[in-house]
């Protein structure tokens, strides 16, 4: 019986907790939260049911979903065991600490304390993702467990299991990857999780039905865009709310990241009081974030959240160390509270400043009320366009606000609290006194006691708190000098006794909790009210301690907020959208589902949406708040009794916890009874039924018994279970196991091994039925045979055989189920060993002709004469034994089974040495193998081939092939043929040490001269000793091979080895295994082999490939990136299809991703340095717009970059720009439907500076500037090189002051081209430049400071100066003022005599002595 509660958050979007009772008596909690206003008013609900809870469950650590439980726990007696991920217990405590705070800095505040946080939170027991945990006590049998939601760090949702039924809670879920988390499991790569799939019950949230997200990307560019409009065109500051642990991260690492990528200069700031430790528990807690985080972490070793540009404040005040425009992330989302409420009270009467609402608040508060008016002044336009738009000015009337402040006492307010201060601190010294006087009194009376009689310091300490009369004598009654009957000390100083016991002196344990306390407060940060201040504020020299001791009072008032700031809603909430939970809910099919948390359109919205989904339940409800919801199936239960002799008959089997039988019976109601009587159906059809198999079989565990067997099980392709590269082992999504592989020893013993991970429910059918047929058959099965085993097996097989042909098997009797049976009836209880005996008839699909199963390894017994002697009989029995033992023993044991078998002068045969064998290789203990096989020779024991493929397969471990060629050459004196499974141990030590030719020459004689197929596992491990050894035509050459002898590959084979060619560009290879892997086995490798392949396909020039890759990565939902693209582009380039690369420019261009140059470089590679190809490719562009077809920015830009080194000089042998050509082709863009963009700029700025016209590149600068374009640094770059060759060179550090102001830091070469220049010229501003650049972190090289120093300068520089100044260089070049260095003259010849630009070489000075 479930039954369900809605406390709080049903039918409206306040905080969420709710009521799950379970079975009539276990009540579990979800969720305790509360909002800023901490309202004793909204917890009414929460009062009465607190005591009953027996389980609370925390999802999220943020205020609505844990607020409430630091007071519940310490007010409503809520003191039931609480279960958390470990995020959620520390950001939610740092999150309780920021609003106590945030409270205590506004008002008198008391509803709670730091003290009851941490009382509370020390309480709860932390989890893992996926980790089950079984609840004990009184919720005995309920098992929850813990499930990523995403949103926020450590978000849970969360399952709860009880027998059959299952509860999914799943609130704020997010199913989208974000820069510092991955999506929810529940809906991880577009499938359910099995986990959470097909629940009794699902509670699920609706609060965004009505709500449609942008692109994520969208939103990250209006954030990123507001904030520079902000910052750079307003002139104002921007405030950003947001919650102080939760999605603060995602913020913060975003911007970060924006900061760091474009080096903006304007501080970014994180104001909570908490922030320090809340970025500190974010470092540590690395492994709960997205595998992106993780990726970064691992490959550069430094901590994403080692912010290089956020700074932390914890104080207002802190804010004034950060003059002029800023960005300000603050606490609280509600602006209720908090930082963010007085930046925005102080900001928002200035209209350069914006608020960027990030989340749209809980209802009644602030935030929300700006939102719905941003929302109504909004409504009429497109969700794109809005979030596209500036931000609009508000037109808000003014906000009636109650502003609240703790503000310091002064004047006579300050000498009032001073006096009484003075007055409170006198009385309690006095006080202190007075107790302390009292204490001496009393442990001077005590001194006349015993010491078994003294009282502890504890029990004085409560005495002393006790009210007790006390005599004091009377000060002013002098009995005379003489006459003084009772002494008093002067000073009040106590001298304890030292108490000694058995270990010595006694210490008293108080000090030191008291100082561990003290210390955990401090570190805790409660040492100044709950401040964030570390160690580095600490240093600080201004910082005072004072402050925090100044007397302070709470002042409040209502004010009128004129509100002029402009206002931006950008959702950055991390939760599903509308469309999201619409497409997600159903897919998870729960049978029944409750709706909460959302208003009552959206809950409206939701539910309807459900139903008119046709596989979608129908028992879908909207509870109400207090509103009490049975969800119970409906189950009807009878009670039947069961007799003993059913009872009796029954086979239970192990699964779990649980015994399960199958129970075959006839129901009947007894005439003196009512209770309905179950008894044993004695008819014949009652016991012919197929087995049943319980329980559910997981792959990773199945993997680990198979392991612990001996067998070579791992996971590949899509959840693939490949077993000693044979038998493969898949789980479909019905949860039916598959095996699939040839018919060998390896898939019966592996198909055993996954019946044995079930409850194999079986009736003794061969029993019951043997019992009918005469006496002597009955005597044979009850007791243990004495007399003729032959004859009395070849008797009962007699009558068992015809039964096990017309029930089992069909009309073909199993080979191996004459000694199955025969050992049964051998053995001493028949019941115990009858599951072996079922196990060993197959019962599967293959039963109707299945082949005889191999014998046990090493298993000589001939059970055709069963005629055994007493002597065989004992070593069976202890061959037995030791079997066990080398299942489950130790060394130890077998040691003293061996020595028991010695000691009773039972003789070993060939199966003892096996058994011994098979233990010894696991271990790869080769020499005792090799050891064992010489005791056998030397006792007359005959090795037989299991015996010699142990042996084998543990020379292994040899490093070695001198024990391999040993073994080998015993193996032929013995005259034993070999099968596959010899060769296979014999090269597998050759494939250990990685001898791929002996390997590759013994397999291909064995399949010529021997006429043998090796196995499966040999062809396998040699084709993965060539893949690693980057033999990638061996590999393929053994894959042929490996196709010849099988019939039937394994897809995650050519995986791999479509791997190793995509690595190696091995364009057959690839070819050949994309068929096989794609289009039959229908798999699609991971994106980083599909962009290997894309590039391979660029460089053979195969564009029908690249297509084939990029439209499988569309199918696989993966995100087509540049780099796709240009490698796609590449290959049509290649193949000379100019026409479908301008096509493939566009493609990307609508995708998303932005082509740019980079992208159409193999377009320009190719046509530059021909102007007929440069032609043909501009007409290219005029036929594609003819037909329709949008032409592409880049595209054009990739031409005219060609005309730059496209005229030959024979003078010079050098090559200039078409300019002429360049600007005809950039005339056409209007023609072409083509707006340029900063890079078409950048290439015809190029073209001029090739050329060094700088009127025509000044004229293209002005013209983009006209445009609207903003310049980008390699513009500027371009355009201060291009002024430099000029003989007027100051526009340059005019466009390097621009640069500069617009946060663009100049690369290395523009400061190399000014700083040439002024030194040319004798320009003082040389020396200027030059440091400069040294501050900015560029290393002049020592050419440029010889330059600036003596005015010599290389050739290398020579594009930035004109004709004369050419000459000039080259005559100062020629002064004789530096000495002629002979090693430097033969290199200069040498790069002459190549013919190449040694501009590109950076010579070094060898003149210099560094």
């Amino acid at each position: 019986m479930i039954v369900f509660t809605a406390i709080s958050g049903a039918q409206n979007e306040e905080a969420l907790c709710y009521l799950v009772e379970i079975e009539g008596n276990v009540k579990i909690m979800l969720d305790c939260g509360w909002n800023d206003h901490f309202d004793l008013e909204d917890l009414k609900h929460l009062r009465r049911v607190s005591k009953q809870v027996d389980v609370l469950l925390l999802s999220h650590p943020d205020l609505a979903h844990l607020g409430a439980f630091p007071y519940a726990y310490g007010n409503f007696g809520l003191t039931c065991p609480v279960y958390a991920t470990v995020p959620v217990v520390h950001m939610g405590r740092m999150c309780m600490y920021d609003c106590y705070q945030s409270k205590a800095n506004e008002e008198e505040f008391d509803t709670f304390a730091l003290d009851n946080v941490d009382t509370a939170f020390e309480k709860v027991t932390s989890l893992k993702y996926s980790q089950p945990t079984a609840l004990t006590g009184k919720c005995q049998g309920i098992t929850i467990t813990a499930y990523s939601a995403g949103h926020t760090l450590g978000g849970t949702i969360w399952k709860i299991k009880k027998d059959p039924e299952e509860i999914v809670y799943a609130v704020d879920y997010n199913h989208k990857k974000e820069k510092h988390l991955d999506g929810t499991v529940l809906h991880l790569n577009g499938e359910v999780l099995e986990a959470l799939s097909r629940p009794s019950l699902m509670i699920t949230d609706a609060y965004n039905s009505l709500i449609v997200h942008p692109p994520r990307k969208f939103r990250d560019n209006a954030l990123f865009e507001t904030i520079i409009k902000t910052l750079q065109n307003e002139g104002g500051n921007v405030l950003i709310p947001t919650d102080s642990s939760a999605r603060v991260l995602e913020l913060t690492y975003l911007l970060d990241q924006y900061w760091t990528a474009n080096h903006i200069q304007y501080p970014l700031i994180l104001m909570t009081h908490q922030s320090y430790r809340t970025l500190q528990y974010a470092k540590s807690m690395l492994e709960w974030m997205g595998d992106a985080i993780n990726r970064q972490f691992d490959t550069s070793r430094e901590n994403p959240f080692e912010f290089r540009y956020l700074r932390l404040c914890h104080r207002y005040k802190d804010l004034a160390k950060y003059p002029g425009l800023k960005v300000v992330l603050a606490s609280n989302v509600s602006l209720e509270t908090g930082y963010a409420r007085e930046l925005f009270l102080e900001w928002g009467t200035d209209k350069r400043n914006v608020l960027i609402l990030t989340d749209r608040g809980p209802p009644n508060s602030l935030a929300r009320y700006l939102y719905t008016n941003w929302e109504e002044s909004t409504s009429s336009q497109p969700a794109v366009d809005t979030l596209a738009s500036a931000a609009q000015q508000s037109q808000q009337p003014a906000i009636k606000t109650t502003i609240r402040k703790k503000i310091p006492l002064e004047g006579a307010e300050l000498i009032e609290y001073n006096a009484e201060r003075r007055t409170r601190m006198e009385r309690e010294a006095a006080e202190a006194a007075l107790r302390a006087k009292s204490k001496m009194i009393i442990e001077d009376d005590e001194s006349d006691h015993s010491e078994s009689d003294e009282v502890d310091d504890d029990d004085m300490e409560e005495l002393l708190s006790t009210q007790f009369d006390l005599y004091i004598k009377d000060a002013t009654k002098s009995g005379g000098f003489f006459k003084q009957t009772q002494s008093y000390r002067m000073f009040p100083y106590v001298e304890k006794r030292k108490r000694f016991d058995e270990y010595g002196e006694t210490l008293q344990t108080d000090g030191f909790l008291k100082s561990i306390h003290t210390m955990d407060h401090i570190e805790d940060g409660k040492g100044n009210e709950g401040s964030d201040i570390d160690m580095n504020e600490r240093d600080d020299p201004n910082y005072n301690s004072s402050e925090f001791d100044v007397p302070t009072k709470y002042v409040s008032y209502n004010q009128d907020i004129e509100l002029q700031c402009q206002i931006r809603f950008i959702d950055f909430e991390g939760t599903n959208d509308g469309r999201s939970i619409k497409t997600i809910v159903p897919q998870v099919q729960p049978r029944k589902l409750i709706i909460i948390h959302a208003s009552p359109d959206a809950t409206t919205d939701f539910k309807q949406s459900c139903l008119a989904i046709e596989s979608m339940t129908r028992d879908i409800y909207t509870p109400a708040i207090g509103e009490i919801l049975n969800v119970s199936a409906e189950i009807k239960f009878y009670p039947v009794k069961l007799t003993d002799a059913l009872v009796s008959s029954l086979k239970f089997s192990k699964l779990d916890d649980y015994d399960l039988a199958y129970v075959t019976g006839k129901i009947h109601i007894p005439l003196d009874s009512d209770v309905a009587v179950l008894d044993v159906d004695k008819s014949e059809q009652a016991n012919i039924r197929q087995p049943v198999f319980v329980g559910e079989v997981k792959l990773t565990e199945l993997k680990r018994v198979l392991q612990t067997e001996g067998i070579t099980a791992e996971f590949k392709g899509e959840g693939v279970l490949v077993c000693n590269e044979r038998v493969a082992v898949r789980k479909t999504t019905a949860g039916e196991i598959i095996l699939e592989g040839s018919l060998s020893e390896d898939y019966y013993k592996i198909r055993n091994l996954v019946y044995g991970q079930h409850a194999i429910l079986l009736l003794l059918i061969l029993i019951d039925i043997l019992r009918k047929k005469n006496s002597v058959e009955k005597l044979h099965l009850t007791k243990p045979p004495t007399t003729s085993h032959k004859e009395m097996s070849t008797r009962t097989l007699r009558a068992v055989k015809p039964i096990c042909e017309r029930l089992l098997l069909g009309p073909k009797f199993h080979a191996n189920t004459n000694k199955a049976l025969t050992t049964i009836l051998l053995s001493r209880n028949v019941t115990k060993n009858w599951y072996a005996a079922a196990n060993a008839v197959p019962i599967a699909a293959d039963v109707s002709s299945p082949p005889p199963l191999p014998p046990p390894a090493g298993d000589n017994t001939s059970y055709d004469s069963i005629a055994l002697t007493a002597e065989e009989l004992e070593t069976v029995s202890m061959n037995r034994e030791l079997l066990k033992l080398t299942r489950g023993g130790t060394y130890v044991d077998l040691y003293n089974h061996c020595q028991n078998m010695k000691n009773r002068g039972i003789k070993p045969n060939t199966k003892t040495y096996n058994l011994l064998l098979q233990v010894y290789h696991r271990e790869g203990l080769y020499q005792e193998c090799t050891r064992l096989l010489h005791e056998m020779i030397e006792h007359g024991i005959p090795p037989d081939l299991d015996t010699f493929n142990y042996v084998l397969l543990s020379t292994s471990f040899a490093q070695t092939g001198i024990y391999r060629e040993h073994v080998w050459s015993l193996f032929e004196k013995h005259n034993l043929i070999p099968t596959p499974l010899t060769y296979e141990h014999y090269l597998e030590g050759f494939i250990v040490l990685e001898e791929l030719e002996h390997v590759l020459d013994v397999l291909n004689e064995i399949i010529e001269k021997r006429f043998i197929i090796p196995t499966a596992k040999t062809f396998w491990h040699t084709i993965k000793l060539a893949i690693a050894l980057n033999e990638v035509d061996l590999a393929l050459e053994t894959l042929f091979k490996f196709e010849k002898c099988y019939k039937y590959v394994l897809p995650s084979i050519y995986m791999e080895i479509l791997r190793c060619c995509a690595t190696h560009f091995h364009i057959e290879g690839i070819l050949y295994c994309w068929k096989k892997t794609v289009d039959d086995a229908n798999l699609i490798p991971d994106q980083g082999v599909c962009l290997s392949i894309i590039n391979a396909a660029a460089r053979n020039g195969k564009p029908d490939l690249a297509t084939t890759v990029v439209k499988s990565l569309v199918t696989k939902r993966i995100k087509i990136e540049e780099e796709h693209f240009a490698a796609l582009l590449a290959s049509y380039v290649a193949a000379g299809d100019l026409r479908r690369a301008f096509n493939v420019l566009q493609l990307a261009r609508d995708s998303g991703a932005e082509p740019n140059y980079v992208t159409a470089f193999p377009i320009t590679n190719l046509i530059e340095k021909d102007v007929e190809k440069i032609n043909d490719a501009y007409y290219t562009l005029e036929e594609l717009r003819s037909k329709g077809r949008n032409v592409d920015v880049s595209a054009l830009n990739a031409i005219i970059k060609a005309c730059r080194f496209v005229k030959y000089i024979k003078e010079t042998r050098s090559r200039e720009a078409d300019i002429h050509r360049a600007v005809e082709i950039y005339n056409q863009t209007e023609k072409l439907n083509i707006k340029p963009n900063a890079e078409t700029f950048e290439m015809l700025i190029q073209c001029c500076l090739t050329i060094k016209h700088r009127p025509l590149g000044q004229q293209f600068f002005n013209e983009m500037r006209s445009r609207g374009i903003d310049p980008s640094s390699r513009v500027f770059t371009a355009m201060i090189q291009l002024t430099c060759t000029d003989t007027d060179y100051e526009d340059a550090f005019t466009l390097l002051e621009e640069m500069k102001s617009r946060n663009i830091l100049p690369p290395i070469t523009v400061y190399e081209a000014i700083v040439s220049k002024c030194a040319l010229h004798r320009d003082p501003r040389a020396n200027i430049a030059l440091e400069e650049m040294q501050t900015v972190g560029y290393l002049p090289s020592p050419e440029l400071f010889r330059f600036v120093k003596t005015g010599i300068t290389p050739k290398s520089n020579m594009l930035n100066y004109t004709r004369q100044e050419t000459e000039t260089i080259e005559n100062t070049n020629r002064e004789p003022n530096i000495p002629a260095n002979p090693e430097l003259d033969m290199l200069q010849a040498a790069l002459d005599n190549l013919g190449g630009d040694d501009s590109n070489f950076n010579i070094p000075n060898l003149n210099q002595d560094n």
